[in-house]
């Protein structure tokens, strides 16, 4: 977990840094993504060096166990022979070799926890990359979904300014409109109260012809009562 841990807090440092420059979030989540796979193909190479040590210390202490016996044998052949000192050599030999053999085995037994420990800490990790990497994908397809909405909530802001626009246009249109009909209106009303005489042309030429006839038939009326008011009167 330690190892984990301090990776994590390293890569989201990094990562908060590079989008606090600016960077593309969905590139940060693949590059995250990369360095949590790196640091797996490390574990993994961490536990198959680890293997390789344990396996050298088994093969050193198996050559060990077999020259232990050896001096073993020595020792028993040497005290049949009457050389208590080439036997008293051979045990001494014997014990040095025990004595590494208990050293290598405490060294394996380390490598036994140190492996356990890495494969645990690579199970996690491989956990944690598989969940990653589904996330990922759902941060990246809701950043695409953000970014085309505040696109078209960009859109939309512009089309509204044009939308105002084109409604004070019109605003302005149908006020010219109502205002003409209100006067056209206005003027037939007047027209039909007689207080607007329709114009119409030569009508002043017609007027003259009109008041010239009423003169002639206005005086040849006048006239005529005058001729029989003097025969009434015998005049």
């Amino acid at each position: 977990m330690g190892i984990l841990k301090r990776t994590a807090d390293i890569l989201s440092a990094k990562i908060h840094g590079l989008l606090d420059r600016g960077e593309n979030p969905k590139e940060m989540l693949d590059y995250s993504y990369e360095k949590q796979k790196e640091l797996l193909q490390n574990v993994s190479k961490g536990i198959a060096d680890v293997m390789t040590a344990k396996k050298q210390l088994e093969i050193k202490r198996d050559e060990l166990k077999v020259a232990g016996e050896k001096y073993q044998r020595q020792a028993e052949a040497s005290v049949n022979a009457g050389r208590d000192d080439l036997a008293t050599m051979a045990l001494s030999r014997k014990q040095e070799t025990m004595q590494s053999i208990e050293n290598l085995n405490q060294q394996i037994t380390g490598l036994d926890k140190n492996l356990e420990n890495l494969k645990a800490t690579k199970q996690k990790l491989e956990v944690k990359i598989q969940q990653f990497g589904a996330h990922k994908e759902i941060l990246k397809a809701q950043y695409d979904a953000s970014k085309a909405t505040v696109q078209v909530q960009e859109s939309l802001t512009g089309l509204s300014e044009d939308i105002a626009d084109v409604k004070s246009t019109v605003d302005r249109v149908e006020g010219k409109i109502q205002k003409q009909k209100a006067r056209a209106d206005a003027i037939t009303t007047m027209v039909d109260d007689g207080t607007l005489t329709e114009v119409d042309f030569g009508s002043e030429k017609k007027d003259d012809i009109d008041r010239e006839l009423a003169k002639i038939g206005g005086s040849s009326g006048v006239n005529n009562e005058l001729v029989a008011l003097k025969a009434k009167l015998g005049k």
